[in-house]
């Protein structure tokens, strides 16, 4: 018989922490296979999922190197919730041949009294439970596996800012099909600086409609374009010296935009058009639609609170001449303040 291993869960989405629980099953107590089993719905959990399609999609990206690890998709088809005395009913009839064991976390050993048919489940499979705290306690009738370096990585994480807690894939396809972008480029800055930002995504996508201008770009664009604003200036600094000396001198205020493109290419933003307009968002790029769409609706949006009714009735029809107007009117306000400030001092 084939020895299987049952990794269920919402992998919503898959991190390394999943990855690395069935590579260490895999590995130690010596099976055939690993079967990640993405929830349809979970029934002791209230979260919202991102679409099933798109968890499965996630997986396949994260255990894509290793051939042992499956992803198997039955749960689609049985009813919901999805509780899991249905689904090892079903492997078991579709699979006669095979010997089921389930992989949970000590969380979920914890309330397993919960879980429907809890007794009958436990004559029907065997149970590893991977330990995530020390102060879990563990049925005596689960066997115990302890996964190190796992206890911080998170589905809620990942979906908080940490990209790095998942594959690079992972989160290319985050960025690529709009999941949780909402969720991530919030825990990348301040209230204050969130409220700016979705400013300039609602400006943004107005503007970019009497272009008809992709609205997926536009979104990605808005919402990240800030993304390491809220870097101290030394990590600014490290980075623009690995990435872009000669930008170190340039004034410190601007050097964000080089490295929020740099940071979100390297988690895994791979579209060229919105890292160039996140890239140029504080001083434009003419030719560069996305650029200049950015730029504008970040110098105009209505927090700004000063008149910009004349530069956005020109940015619906022409972006570049628009862009020089707000260029020429901030040289025109910065010149303003100078002098203010020197006639202040003089006095």
């Amino acid at each position: 018989m084939n020895k299987i291993a049952c990794f269920g869960g919402s992998f919503n989405p898959p991190h390394l922490g999943h990855l690395k629980i069935a590579l260490s099953v895999l590995k130690n107590e010596k099976f055939d296979e690993i079967w990640f089993l993405p929830t349809s719905e979970t029934p002791l959990k209230n979260q919202n999922l991102a679409p099933f399609e798109d968890r499965v999609q996630m997986i396949l990206r994260l255990i894509k190197p290793y051939r042992k690890l499956k992803v198997c998709t039955i749960e689609e088809s049985l009813p919901s919730p999805s509780y899991t005395i249905n689904t090892v009913t079903a492997l078991k009839s579709l699979y006669p041949h095979h010997r089921f064991t389930w992989i949970i976390g000590s969380d979920q050993s914890n309330q397993f009294s919960s879980w429907k048919e809890a007794d009958n489940l436990l004559k029907l499979v065997d149970f590893i439970v991977v330990k995530r705290h020390p102060e879990d306690q563990i049925r005596k009738d689960m066997k115990i596996i302890d996964v190190p370096h796992i206890k911080h990585i998170s589905s809620t994480s990942i979906r908080e800012g940490k990209l790095e807690n998942t594959a690079k894939d992972v989160v290319t396809y985050i960025f690529e099909n709009d999941l949780y972008l909402e969720s991530i480029a919030k825990s990348f800055v301040s209230e204050k600086r969130w409220h700016h930002v979705k400013q300039v995504e609602k400006l943004a996508l107005e503007l970019g409609e009497c272009h008809h201008m992709n609205v997926h770009q536009i979104t990605l664009a808005a919402l990240f374009h800030d993304s390491t604003k809220m870097w101290p200036k030394e990590k600014s600094a490290a980075w623009l010296g690995f990435i872009h000396p000669a930008y170190l001198h340039q004034p410190a205020p601007i050097w964000h935009q080089k490295t929020a493109a740099a940071y979100l290419k390297r988690c895994g933003l791979k579209d060229k058009v919105v890292l160039n307009a996140i890239a140029n968002h504080v001083t434009g790029q003419k030719g560069k639609a996305l650029s200049q769409l950015i730029y504008i609706a970040d110098k105009c949006e209505p927090s700004r609170n000063y008149d910009v009714s004349e530069e956005l009735a020109l940015a619906k029809i022409d972006l570049d001449k628009a862009a020089q107007m707000v260029s020429h009117k901030q040289m025109e306000y910065i010149q303003k303040e100078k002098n203010a400030s020197q006639s202040t001092i003089d006095r």
